[in-house]
């Protein structure tokens, strides 16, 4: 969105922040005096584009609210945009001032979801290619098949596959992400496939996998057979 306007308007004031800068740049200003807070409302809200992420850490902070809510009135007072980012909606956020839960639902709000893998893949690929990295493909792949949590999660792990190749100096290779997956507590999932299904719910059940593809009837068979059949269905 910031880059939209930069094309548009190149000398539009856009300023993007987490809630967390935000807190902290007020209670800073706030402990300089005076002139430090007017300086601090005066950067913030001559903004004609200011970018939030995060703004469900505003909860339970109520002199940082009320100063975000003036924040929020200057800039649209002037007809410029606020543009906010949270991991519920307004109405769902415990602890926020109705007032903000009032002015953030004026707003258009969209439902971001997680890239899917192809949108993963080419986030990683674009990510390398404008830092000149040369990170293998095989590599990529990994990476993106493993973390399919958010954007964020995906740049960390790039981050840390980048940080371990220029330290070592050598070659990124598929071990190296795996290694580095699974100490940020990512793996990349199995394909499920009709095997492990059977294989799990006989197992969960107490059954074999022969009873699930035999022709017995008793209700200790027929309801894993079900669970199976359904778990195939759904899954593959």
């Amino acid at each position: 969105i910031g880059n939209a306007v930069y094309e548009r308007t190149p000398e539009a004031k856009v300023k993007f922040i987490t809630t967390e800068d935000f807190i902290n740049d007020f209670t800073e200003a706030l402990r300089r005096g005076p002139k430090a807070t007017e300086a601090f409302k005066r950067e913030y809200r001559s903004t004609d584009l200011l970018m939030v992420d995060d703004v469900q850490f505003l909860a339970g902070k109520e002199k940082i609210q009320e100063e975000f809510f003036n924040t929020f009135n200057a800039i649209t007072r002037e007809n410029n945009q606020i543009v906010l980012t949270s991991d519920k909606l307004p109405k769902e956020i415990p602890g926020l001032e109705m007032r903000l839960v009032t002015r953030f639902g004026q707003g258009y709000s969209a439902n971001i979801t997680k890239p899917d893998l192809p949108t993963r893949v080419a986030i990683l690929r674009n990510k390398s290619d404008q830092e000149n990295l040369n990170i293998p493909n095989d590599v990529i792949d990994e990476i993106a098949a493993a973390v399919d949590t958010n954007v964020r999660d995906l740049e960390g792990v790039f981050n840390q596959v980048v940080g371990k190749m220029k330290f070592s100096k050598a070659d990124v290779t598929v071990e190296t992400a795996r290694s580095i997956l699974e100490k940020m507590s990512f793996k990349r999932q199995r394909a499920i496939t009709v095997p492990i299904i059977q294989d799990t719910v006989a197992t969960y059940f107490d059954v074999t996998i022969d009873d699930l593809n035999g022709k017995k009837r008793n209700k200790e068979i027929v309801v894993p057979r079900q669970i199976a059949m359904y778990l195939a269905r759904e899954l593959t």
